[in-house]
């Protein structure tokens, strides 16, 4: 019977190989979603825009969620953005003062909008264009003349939107 042989494997298509066959035996389960851990991949992107009371107290219990991982925070107040990024352990460099940018950002799958009322329609407004999910609380109601414009936005678009609506009056 003639046996052939083949020839020698180069120390590089080796290496390769054996990469590919034991990479699984080392890699941490929890990389790859297994025992219980949620995997990278499948982490929430969140961004807080206004990190004031109502914005860290949200941006605290998003932080005990393993599903989410807060990677942006913008808030006009130097000091609020400096304790919130602190508190998310972010350095500056992932902080702004101007949400657009925050808004922008392509890693960016979920916005935290807990600005002051009047800026609530400009934050969902922008999120909805830029396709962005949207976690927000407000005071007024969906047909007031701030809410129409954020309601018919999130019509035309496909985002999600979770809107706690509090204290309304009127």
């Amino acid at each position: 019977m003639p046996t052939s042989v083949s020839p020698s494997l180069s120390r590089r298509e080796f290496l390769r190989r054996s990469t590919q066959i034991a990479a699984p035996l080392i890699v941490a389960p929890s990389v790859l979603g297994r025992a219980g851990a949620v995997a990278p991949n499948s982490r929430i992107q969140l961004a807080c825009i206004g990190t004031g009371g109502q914005g860290t107290s949200n941006l605290r219990a998003f932080l005990t969620d393993e599903r989410v991982q807060v990677v942006g925070i913008a808030d006009v107040d130097d000091e609020h953005r400096a304790a919130a990024a602190k508190l998310a352990g972010l350095s500056s460099g992932q902080t702004t003062r101007d949400f657009r940018e925050i808004i922008s950002r392509s890693d960016v799958d979920v916005i935290m909008n807990a600005t002051p009322d009047h800026w609530h329609s400009n934050v969902v407004i922008a999120a909805a264009k830029a396709g962005k999910d949207l976690y927000w609380k407000s005071h007024w109601r969906p047909a007031s003349p701030r809410g129409v414009p954020c309601v018919l936005r999130w019509r035309s678009t496909r985002g999600f939107s979770s809107a706690a609506l509090g204290d309304v009056q009127g």
